[in-house]
């Protein structure tokens, strides 16, 4: 594992100023637990699946085929004036 971070100077930047200054405060919370508050994550749990919910009804969009884009954008090029174009 340590040859491929020193082989990616990304996967170096990550290590060494994100994972590895996260060590001390990750043994710290093992060590003495972390308090939970029940209620309030499920009340978070509720909101997000409400969003998630309204997010899943809305209608999808879908991307225009190449051939749609060129259409349009041809059109729209040899349209000079509002009464030309539909």
């Amino acid at each position: 594992m340590h040859s491929r971070i020193a082989e990616d100077e990304k996967l170096a930047f990550i290590y060494d100023r994100i994972e590895l200054p996260l060590i001390p405060v990750l043994w710290r919370m093992e060590r003495n637990g972390v308090l939970l508050d029940r209620a309030r994550l499920e009340a978070q749990s509720q909101e997000l699946g409400k969003e998630i919910w309204r997010w899943s009804r809305r209608p999808m969009k879908r991307p225009a085929s190449p051939s749609t884009s060129a259409r349009r954008s041809k059109s729209r090029r040899s349209c000079s004036s509002a009464r030309s174009c539909r």
